[in-house]
């Protein structure tokens, strides 16, 4: 009987400390919070935390490194909606233009800091899926 209380006190006191470390393990938080406050935002909105969302679009290809508005502008400019409504095609949202809640949803994910592709100038998202060599629909022989 005392090896039976024993071998069960072995193997729980392992789960008893696993899940206290689990419970006392302090969660990072999420880099995106930011983008709760724009949520309903869209064209000609004002926010402080526009640049911020602007740092998330440049980081993930929707913005072009280029444009010609500072950083620090805190309005909700065209650049901006187009960069929103690519970013909601991409991910198959209701192109909107406007930060809704499944689009703030889907900005709030945890990923990767790869980004979805480079600067986008088109809706359309077939070369994303393959493209052809040669102008050929055909791999290289050497590359099979």
């Amino acid at each position: 009987m005392a090896f039976k209380l024993f071998t069960i006190t072995c193997l729980l006191l392992p789960l008893i400390n696993l899940v206290a470390l689990a419970t006392s393990i302090d969660r990072k938080p999420s880099a995106f919070k930011f983008l709760i406050n724009l949520q309903g935002l869209q064209e000609g909105d004002k926010a402080q935390e526009i640049p911020q969302l602007r740092k998330y679009l440049k980081h993930f290809g929707y913005l072009s490194n280029t444009t010609e508005i500072q950083d620090t502008n805190n309005v909700f400019d065209q650049n901006i909606a187009y960069a929103i409504k690519t970013y909601q095609n991409f991910y198959r949202l209701k192109p909107t233009g406007t930060l809704d809640t499944a689009t703030i949803s889907m900005m709030m994910r945890p990923r990767c800091g790869v980004i979805d592709k480079i600067h986008a100038t088109s809706n359309n998202f077939s070369h994303l899926l393959y493209s052809y060599f040669d102008d050929k629909g055909r791999w290289p022989k050497d590359k099979r």
